[in-house]
């Protein structure tokens, strides 16, 4: 991690923090990235405050980058279910960083993993672009891997864990999924 953040801040200096701070109001201003089901049930009654209602049924969200490059993961939220496709799911609104890699940026140094928890609601898809795999000390992007759609009730189920891991493999980038 120390070298991915010595290479964000020799190499892009105060640029780098404005492009960061810019994309993470921009997705926050431009975005829902909230996937909570509304706890009220609508009988109004709310007189169980001391017994607050239990946390919605998640799925985790692992991400290993077995590679020597910095990942940016790509990971994209929707809730369409079947019907959700890699032109409707991999949208810029549909971008999900929050709580992943250095500074909730979705950046996971070489080597390195993060995890999320991600509320299982109904239609519920997780899907990768494929990641961008980064050059550590320029920041160039080296390649991606190849997308992958996940769907609840077809792939995986709530409490489930989701293990996307990101390789170089055969001379080109992989994303291969575990499902436990």
């Amino acid at each position: 991690m120390m070298r991915l953040h010595r290479w964000v801040g020799k190499s892009f200096g105060p640029m780098c923090v404005a492009m960061v701070l810019g994309c993470l109001v921009g997705c926050f201003a431009g975005c829902d990235l909230t996937f909570q089901p509304n706890p009220d049930d609508g009988s109004g009654d709310d007189s169980d405050q001391d017994n607050p209602t239990p946390v919605a049924d998640t799925v985790e969200l692992r991400l290993l980058n077995l590679t020597s490059s910095a990942l940016e993961a790509q990971i994209f939220l929707g809730t369409n279910g079947p019907d959700e496709t890699p032109g409707s799911l991999f949208v810029p609104a549909n971008l999900f960083t929050e709580r992943i890699g250095l500074a909730a940026t979705g950046l996971i140094e070489p080597a390195g993993s993060d995890t999320a928890l991600i509320d299982c609601v109904d239609g519920l898809v997780i899907g990768t672009d494929g990641g961008k795999f980064l050059d550590v000390e320029t920041g160039q992007e080296l390649g991606t891997g190849e997308p992958r759609l996940l769907s609840r009730g077809f792939v995986f189920d709530c409490d489930d864990e989701i293990t996307l891991i990101y390789r170089f493999t055969n001379g080109g980038y992989k994303v291969e999924v575990n499902l436990e």
